[in-house]
Order: C-alpha cells, then sequence, then structure tokens
C-alpha cells in the first residue's frame, strides 16, 4: 500500500488499526455498570463498528434505542448498520428508514451522506446525484458534503465534475484543512498532478502548513516521483510529525537506490516517533505497507516495550514468526508472553518446547516442560513436550512409555504425533513410527519439527 492510502485524513485512524487495540482495551475496560446509562451503549456500538461487528454494534443500539425512544441519532446509526446487510430486505428496510429521516433538522444531513454513499457503492447513480442534491440544499452543508458530491459526480462520470471540482477548489482555497481533504480526494480520483497543479498557484504559506504537505507526498508516491518527494520534503519541519517526514523521506531515498543515506534518515524517523507510543504505531502501519520487514519487526519490538497492555504487536509477531518459519523469533515471543504472565502453563510449555528445538537453555526448558505436565498430566500436548524433554536427557525409553499413556487419539493428534514418531524411531520401532509420520505432516511444523521427521524417515 503506498502512503498515497494512507492521508491524513485518515491518520488518527492509523493510530488505530485491526484489530484496533486501544478501542478493544477501552471497550474492555467499561463497566457493566453502564449497561443502564445509553450513553454506554452509544459508545460501545461505535467501539464495536471499529472493529467491524456489525451485530454487537447493532445490539447496543437497540438496547440505546430502549432507554432513550425518542432519540433519533440511535435510529439513524442502526439504520446505518443494517444498509450494511447482505440480507437485500434488511438493507431495503433501512433504506426507508434513513429516507425518512432525512427530512428532519437533527439527522437529515447524516441520514442523507448514508444514503447517497449507499448509491454510490449500489452504482445507482441517478439515486447518488438525487440524494447529494438533497444534502447540498440543506442551509448549512459541510465541506464534506462538497466532497460526497464530487465523488458521486466522478463515479457518475458527470460533465459537471469538471466544473464542481473549480467551484469547491474556490471555496477550499481558503483553509489549509479542507486544501489538504481536495488534494487527498483528487489524488484517489486519479488527478494526483493536477491536485499539484492546483497547489502550486496558491500561497506559500498554505503550501507549507500541515496538513497539507502529507496530502502533497501522497501526489509524489502515487506517481512515483521519488526525486520531486525528496526534493519537497527536504528543509521542511513537521514539528510533532516529523518522524513522518523523515519516513517519507526515507522511502523516497530508498526508490533512488541511495540506501546509506535512506537508513540513517530512518533511524532518525524512529528516534523522532519514539517520543509517544502511537506514533511508532504508525511507523509501523507505514513501513508494514510498504513491505519493510525488518524495520516492522523492529518497530513491534518497541511497541511491545512501551504498551505492554496491548496484545496486538506480540499476536502480529507471532503470525509473522510462525508463517516464516523463524523460530526463534517465537521463542521471544513466548518468553515474553511468559514474563507478562509467569502462571501461564501455555506460554509455559512453548518456551519449553521450542528452547528443545533450538537446543537452547535445557535446564531450563526441561524444568518448565514437567512444570507444565504436573499441572495438567491428562493434556496431550503437555505430557507430548515433558516426553520431548525426558528424550532430550537420554530418557527416551522412559518418554515412549509416558507418551503411551495418552490414549490413541491423542497419539493421532498431528501435533503429538510428531512427538510420538521420534520417541519410537529413538527406541527402535520404525516400522510403527512411519505410521505416525503422515498424520504428522498434517500439522503446522516448525522448520525444527520439519527436521526430526525427516530424520525419523531417513532412519526407516
Amino acid at each position: 500500500m503506498q502512503l498515497a492510502e494512507w492521508s491524513l485524513h485518515t491518520y488518527a485512524l492509523r493510530y488505530e488499526k485491526p484489530p484496533f487495540p486501544i478501542a478493544a482495551q477501552a471497550l474492555r475496560e467499561i463497566s457493566r455498570a453502564g449497561e443502564t446509562n445509553s450513553l454506554y451503549h452509544l459508545v460501545a456500538s461505535d467501539l464495536f463498528l471499529k472493529l467491524n461487528r456489525l451485530a454487537e454494534a447493532e445490539k447496543h443500539l437497540n438496547a440505546a434505542a430502549v432507554l432513550e425512544p425518542t432519540n433519533l441519532v440511535y435510529q439513524l446509526n442502526r439504520a446505518t448498520i443494517r444498509l450494511q446487510s447482505q440480507d437485500t430486505n434488511t438493507a431495503a428496510v433501512a433504506r426507508r428508514e434513513l429516507a425518512a429521516l432525512g427530512t428532519d433538522a437533527t439527522v437529515g444531513a447524516p441520514a442523507l451522506r448514508s444514503l447517497a454513499a449507499d448509491a454510490v457503492l449500489r452504482h445507482q447513480n441517478d439515486e447518488a446525484q438525487s440524494y447529494a442534491r438533497q444534502l447540498l440544499a440543506l442551509p448549512h452543508p459541510s465541506f464534506d458534503d462538497s466532497v460526497l458530491n464530487l465523488t458521486v459526480l466522478s463515479e457518475a462520470k458527470s460533465g459537471e465534475l469538471a466544473a464542481t471540482l473549480a467551484r469547491v477548489q474556490q471555496s477550499a482555497a481558503s483553509n489549509t484543512v479542507t486544501v489538504a481533504q481536495l488534494i487527498s480526494w483528487m489524488n484517489t480520483h486519479g488527478q494526483s498532478q493536477a491536485a499539484l497543479d492546483w497547489l502550486r498557484k496558491l500561497p506559500a504559506a498554505t503550501q507549507n502548513t500541515l496538513p497539507v504537505p502529507v496530502m502533497e507526498s501522497d501526489c509524489y508516491l502515487t506517481l512515483r516521483n521519488w526525486a520531486g518527494l525528496e526534493t519537497r520534503l527536504s528543509g521542511q519541519n513537521w514539528e510533532d510529525q516529523e518522524f513522518l517526514r523523515q519516513a517519507l523521506l526515507a522511502n523516497a531515498l530508498r526508490k533512488q537506490g541511495r540506501n546509506q543515506v535512506a537508513d540513517v534518515v530512518w533511524k532518525q524517523a524512529v528516534t523522532a516517533a519514539s517520543a509517544r507510543t502511537e506514533f511508532i504505531g504508525v511507523l509501523f502501519e507505514i513501513a508494514n505497507s510498504w513491505g519493510w520487514q525488518e524495520e516492522t519487526e523492529s518497530l513491534l519490538w518497541a511497541l511491545v516495550k512501551r504498551a505492554p497492555r496491548d496484545n496486538w504487536p506480540l499476536q502480529t509477531l507471532m503470525q509473522r514468526y510462525g508463517t516464516s518459519g523463524n523460530t526463534a523469533g517465537l521463542l521471544r515471543v513466548y518468553e515474553t508472553l511468559l514474563e507478562r504472565n509467569p502462571k501461564s502453563m501455555p506460554a509455559k510449555n512453548n518456551v519449553a518446547v521450542i528452547s528443545l528445538l533450538l537446543d537452547r537453555d535445557l535446564d531450563r526448558a526441561a524444568m518448565f516442560a514437567q512444570e507444565v505436565y504436573e499441572v495438567d498430566k491428562t493434556n496431550a500436548v503437555f505430557l507430548s513436550t515433558y516426553a520431548f524433554a525426558l528424550h532430550a536427557k537420554g530418557k527416551s525409553t522412559q518418554a515412549l512409555k509416558l507418551m503411551e499413556t495418552l490414549p490413541e487419539t491423542d497419539l493421532r493428534r498431528p501435533d503429538v504425533a510428531t512427538y510420538y514418531a521420534v520417541l519410537l524411531s529413538a527406541t527402535g520401532d520404525r516400522e510403527k513410527a512411519q505410521t505416525y509420520i503422515a498424520t504428522a505432516e498434517k500439522a503446522q511444523m516448525l522448520p525444527e519439527e520439519r527436521r526430526l521427521l525427516e530424520g525419523v524417515r531417513l532412519k526407516n
């Protein structure tokens, strides 16, 4: 994803990207005592919307509507959620509800916005233009409404688009926020160069005031004009968003093959972002969108250290390491999880088995393996880890006897069968080991586990 898809008007949201950790955390911390308060339900519905859990969002809006049956905001939000339903009848009812609300002085504007956006998505251009005209005919239409109208005209390939855009440019020119918003719209609608040409006609103060330079950078990125982006970013200072300018500059330099300079500038960006945890998160999203693997991994670990209450950085690292087969990285993740929760038996088990696979800190691994086994001797995974630890100490026969206390259904589990096959082979029953290899190969294995199985296969 290019930065063109990472515009400043979504900058605040980029602090939270699915799984929206801060939103989820806030939701967990909301007291159940608030369930008799309509505001609680409104906040909860908003958080569930961010998490794309529409059914739960609607449930809270229904509860709020019961508490305040005359509050049209709840009806509006509920209808807007239902508008996204895959059920055509539900969506059709929602459109009728929003159309009725469209004449209300309080919620009419947001209702018409939802209807216009929905019509665009359904490629109902005449319907979308009708709602957009109604919206602009209201006493005080917002600049957002003007931008929405541009989208409607663009989707309809209307001959009115050019003249309308010129009028919107004129109304936007005196405000840096609306300038940035319009540049973003033009950039995402195939008019990146036109946006830059228009910007050049505006006062220098406008061009150099945030958030305009960020949106301007989006245009250069879309055009892949790396030299132009470098020139524009050099010599500027974006104050508390300086980390963003440096990150963009590092990318422009790297795209031009100037990797050493780019690395220096990137380190400056990381240093600048370290002032605030959310900035580190934003920098992670940027680096991730560019496919910078080493940089994103480093930033994730920085987030692990800075935001220990957030689980998503560790979960992201776990998924990455698992997918790439980075066993050492997984060990680091599980060691961190164990530090956070020393009583977690799953984390302790995972540290033990991965340490054994990597042949690291074997005394600790053996101790952990025995601890988890003693806690739950019927847990097939815990038991197989302990058996593997015994095998690592040269006690393969004892380990096999332990494994064979498990029912056959557990031994046939792919994640357990791997270790059973290893023990069978180590104790000389290679023919039986062969029967478990096929089952073991169904598991999502680490590279070291695959090598174990390959060793069993070669012995046979």
